[in-house]
């Protein structure tokens, strides 16, 4: 009952366990199927002690269990997939931007409260192939393997330093042993997956095919000709020839 309520949690973005109980004696239908005795919802501290004591491996197998009778049931096909993933930040005063003197650089003080986190850029803007504007944060990173139907086959939490590249062999090797993988199976990322090592591994052991947009990288952007045949400047005004 404890697992579908935090279940509900994720779905409807509550924030809390205290929101969490709120929401659901609101609704003591949702309550009930739950599987909650009606009026006899469990204190916080029961909800706190579920995460502390459940360990990740049995949720990962009661979710490997759930897909593979979606699969057997027909409602998801195992041929084309989807690689992505999300920043987790943690729970740390470093992680508050109105403070002044949160350390976004040092990655050699290691917050007290979460010594796994790690530092990495959360976002950036890409100017002529480069990172700019950076905002660093310290935490994990969620990355997910999903199916063409939007169904989590696979999905690891890893410290924020880890590439999206190298966690994406992890997770086709964890679909391939779980799952298996068909030939002319269809994997999809964004640019963030473009490295050799990963286009090889799909299309040469796995007998596949990658789609993944090029990342530029360093290179720049091509130059813009105008009607005269020559380069526009930044304006978008066509530059003299000598």
């Amino acid at each position: 009952a404890i697992l579908r309520a935090f279940i509900i949690k994720h779905l409807e973005r509550i924030k809390s366990v205290p929101q969490l109980i709120e929401y659901l004696n609101s609704i003591p239908p949702l309550l009930e199927m739950c599987g909650f005795d009606l009026g006899r919802l469990p204190d916080e501290s029961q909800f706190y002690r579920f995460l502390k004591n459940t360990k990740n491996s049995t949720l990962k197998h009661l979710h490997q269990k759930l897909n593979q009778r979606l699969i057997d049931g027909g409602f998801i096909q195992l041929d084309q997939f989807i690689l992505d993933s999300k920043p987790v930040m943690a729970a740390t005063k470093e992680n508050n931007f109105k403070n002044p003197n949160r350390n976004s650089r040092d990655k050699t003080k290691i917050p007290k409260r979460n010594p796994r986190a790690t530092l990495s850029y959360y976002s950036c803007q890409v100017v002529n192939g480069k990172k700019e504007n950076l905002i660093f944060f310290w935490g994990y990173r969620t990355h997910t393997l999903v199916t063409k139907e939007g169904i989590c086959l696979i999905e690891l939490t890893l410290p924020n330093n880890i590439t999206d590249q190298e966690a994406a062999f992890r997770l086709i090797k964890a679909l391939k042993r779980l799952y298996g993988v068909k030939k002319n199976s269809l994997f999809l990322a964004d640019k963030a997956y473009d490295v050799k090592e990963l286009y090889d591994f799909i299309v040469h052991e796995l007998k596949s095919k990658a789609y993944i947009p090029i990342n530029p990288r360093n290179t720049k952007d091509d130059k813009t000709f105008g009607p005269r045949g020559c380069p526009l400047c930044d304006a978008r005004l066509e530059m003299k020839s000598a």
